[in-house]
C-alpha cells in the first residue's frame, strides 16, 4: 500500500521553536503607542503581557526551547501527520507533489493550541493568575480556555456577539474547560458599556472585543491579555518590506500585491485612484512598494451578511448593489472564464456559490468526474442576489475592479 501520510515518533517531536526574526535582513520594526505614536518599550507593554513573553517577543536567537511542560502537552496530540494530497494531485494533473499538515486532531480542533498553550505556560510560570481574551467564532477562545485548564488559570473570553449567538457549541466548549464567556459588547467593560449606550443592538466586531479583554486584563490585579495576533500590523510592514528587499514590488517580474475591501456597508473607492493614494502613503510613511491594489467589493454572505442582519442594514446594502449595477462588468466576471472545484469534486460557478452550496446547475455536469469543457463554457451560470456584488459599480473580482470607471455608483 502507496503511504500518504508522515507521522513522527513522540521522542521525535521538535523540542525547539524556530524564530524568522534571526535571518530578516534587518531587525522588524516595533509596534507603536497608539496613544503616542512612538515605539513601545517593555514598561508600556508589561502592564499587558508577561516580561517572559516580552523578552522572547523581541528575542533575535534563531532557537527557543520549548520548555518540557508544553512539550508534555503538545504530545496530547502532536506530532501531527505531514499528508500527501494524492488526489488533488491527480485532479490537477500536478508536476509536483502537494503536502499539507494536518492540525484537526488537537482537543479543540484546530492550530490555534500550538501558542495557547506556551501563552498559558509563560502566564503561570511568572505568577499570573488570570488571563482575558477575546475570540470571533470561538477557535482561539476554545483553544485558550483549553490551555488555561491544564494550568491552572482563570479565564474570561469577550466574544463577538452575532459568533457568540450563533456557535453556542464554542461557547459551551470554553465553559467545559472553566472559561467564562462574555459577548461583546458586554457591560463588564466601560469599552463595552459606551458601545451598547450608543448602539444597543451593535453585533460586537472583534475590534470591540479586544479592547474590552484588554482593558479587563489591565483593571485587575495578577490578571494579563492574550493574543493571537500582537503586532500584526507592525509585522506585516516589515514583511513587506522584506519582500522589496528581495525585488518584490520592485521587479516587474515580480508582483506583490495589496488588497482592500470596503470597512462596511458602502462600495468601495474607484481601484485606480485608491491605488494611488495608497501607494503614495505607503511610501511616504514605510517606504514600501507594491506591484497593485485589489479593490474587492464587501460580498452580502457570511460574517458580514450576519452583521448586517443584526443591524438592519442588509436591504438597504441589497439595494445598494443592485442599484449600482454595471452591465460593463459582464465580460469579465470570474464565473464567465473559471470552474471552482469543491474538496469532494462538486462544481460551483464560483467561490461565492460553493459557500452558498449552490453547485453547477441548469442539466450541466456538475461534478468533476463528468467535467466536459465543451459543456461547461456555454452553461447557464447559478445565480442569486449576491451576484450583484461582482457587477456593482466598477466590478469586483479575483484580480480587483472589472472596469475603468471612476464612479463607483455607476449604474446601468
Amino acid at each position: 500500500m502507496e503511504q500518504t501520510k508522515v507521522v513522527l515518533a513522540d521522542h521525535e517531536i521538535p523540542t525547539q521553536w524556530y524564530n524568522i526574526q534571526a535571518d530578516l535582513p534587518k531587525p522588524m520594526s516595533p509596534p507603536l503607542h497608539p496613544g503616542t505614536g512612538k515605539p513601545v518599550g517593555p514598561d508600556d507593554l508589561a502592564p499587558i503581557f508577561p516580561m517572559n513573553l516580552i523578552e522572547q517577543e523581541v528575542s533575535q536567537e534563531r532557537w527557543i526551547d520549548i520548555p518540557d511542560e508544553v512539550l508534555g502537552k503538545y504530545l496530547i496530540w502532536r506530532p501531527s501527520p505531514l499528508c500527501r494530497a494524492r488526489n488533488f494531485e491527480k485532479i490537477l494533473d500536478a508536476p509536483v507533489k502537494i503536502y499539507y499538515k494536518y492540525e484537526g486532531s488537537s482537543p479543540a480542533g484546530s492550530h490555534k493550541p500550538n501558542t495557547a498553550i506556551p501563552q498559558a505556560y509563560y502566564n503561570k510560570v511568572f505568577g499570573v493568575k488570570r488571563l482575558s481574551t477575546e475570540t470571533g467564532a470561538g477557535q482561539w477562545g476554545s483553544a485558550l480556555s483549553m490551555a488555561c485548564a491544564m494550568f491552572g488559570l482563570e479565564l474570561r473570553v469577550f466574544m463577538v456577539k452575532v459568533s457568540y449567538e450563533q456557535k453556542p457549541y464554542r461557547r459551551m466548549m470554553m465553559n467545559t474547560w472553566g472559561a467564562t464567556c462574555f459577548p461583546s459588547p458586554s457591560n463588564e467593560t466601560e469599552a463595552g458599556r459606551q458601545v451598547l449606550a450608543e448602539h444597543p443592538d451593535s453585533p460586537g466586531s472583534l475590534g470591540i472585543a479586544i479592547s474590552e479583554a484588554v482593558e479587563d486584563a489591565v483593571s485587575h490585579e495578577n490578571s494579563r491579555y492574550s493574543q493571537r495576533g500582537q503586532g500584526v500590523y507592525a509585522r506585516s510592514i516589515d514583511a513587506i518590506r522584506a519582500l522589496n528587499g528581495a525585488g518584490y514590488g520592485v521587479d516587474p517580474d515580480l508582483d506583490l500585491s495589496l488588497v482592500f475591501n470596503p470597512g462596511g456597508p458602502f462600495l468601495p473607492p474607484p481601484q485606480k485612484r485608491l491605488d494611488a493614494d495608497y501607494r503614495a502613503e505607503l511610501e511616504r510613511r514605510f517606504g514600501i512598494r507594491f506591484s497593485r491594489l485589489i479593490v474587492l467589493t464587501n460580498m452580502p454572505l457570511g460574517r458580514f451578511r450576519q452583521r448586517l442582519e443584526q443591524t438592519g442594514e442588509l436591504e438597504g446594502y441589497l439595494q445598494l448593489l443592485a442599484g449600482a449595477y454595471n452591465p460593463a462588468t459582464l465580460p469579465g466576471l470570474m464565473c464567465r472564464h473559471q470552474i471552482c472545484i469543491d474538496w469532494d469534486g462538486t462544481l460551483f460557478d464560483c467561490d461565492f456559490n460553493l459557500a452558498l452550496g449552490m453547485s453547477v446547475n441548469h442539466g450541466t455536469p456538475d461534478r468533476i468526474d463528468a467535467f466536459t469543457p465543451a459543456v461547461l463554457k456555454n452553461r447557464k451560470i447559478v445565480t442569486d442576489i449576491h451576484c450583484f456584488g461582482c457587477t456593482a459599480g466598477a466590478g469586483s473580482s479575483c484580480s480587483g475592479a472589472l472596469t475603468e470607471g471612476d464612479d463607483p455608483t455607476l449604474s446601468g
